[in-house]
């Protein structure tokens, strides 16, 4: 019997979203997310065919005055690439390098520079995308372990008895996702 006064039931909500995020689709805010001031930065598939076209073109390239398309393209390509990589950087809990240090090691704006640029900002993307990934395997292993799941039920029961192949199977699927979690933990550091 719970008296009156001592007991407090709160409900917890979700965290809404803002109002701007209404209406969006679930990518749409993933990407609203990623870049809420919604700076011109380059997508993933735009890094990659950057990346491997100015590999491509290295070969020919002589001058920046040779051609004034080629040297537009290039400038913009590396403008892009140095928003993306702050975009990303500011996305991260703890980056590993300033972005300042970076930035004036490719100041120049030659084609090895910006194809450099572009793989920071696929491996930026990459390692924003698997943390992403952790993150939901952390969840799930919550959504397994949480108090009063059945697996505490199995694991809190006395009985010395075989288990049963339901037990078994949820704590194999258990143990399995705990696996899973823990090694892509270890891999991403």
């Amino acid at each position: 019997m719970v008296k009156k006064g001592l007991y407090n039931a709160r409900i917890d909500t979700r965290p809404q979203s803002s109002k701007s995020q209404k209406g969006l689709s679930m990518k749409e805010k993933y990407e609203y997310n990623l870049n809420p001031e919604q700076f011109e930065i380059l997508s993933y598939l735009e890094c990659d065919y950057g990346q491997s076209a100015m590999r491509r073109k290295k070969v020919s390239y002589q001058s920046p005055e040779d051609d004034e398309e080629d040297s537009y393209n290039m400038q913009t390509l590396y403008d892009k690439a140095k928003t993306t990589i702050e975009v990303l950087v500011a996305n991260m809990v703890r980056p590993d390098i300033c972005n300042h240090i970076l930035f004036n090691h490719y100041q120049n704006v030659t084609p090895t520079n910006v194809i450099k640029l572009l793989m920071r900002v696929k491996r930026l993307y990459d390692a924003r995308n698997e943390s992403v990934n952790i993150l939901k395997n952390v969840m799930e292993v919550e959504a397994v372990i949480k108090p009063k799941s059945e697996i505490w039920r199995i694991i809190q029961d006395n009985d010395n008895s075989r288990l049963s192949d339901n037990h078994y199977k949820v704590i194999t699927r258990t143990l399995s996702i705990l696996s899973k979690s823990l090694s892509k933990i270890t891999i991403f550091q």
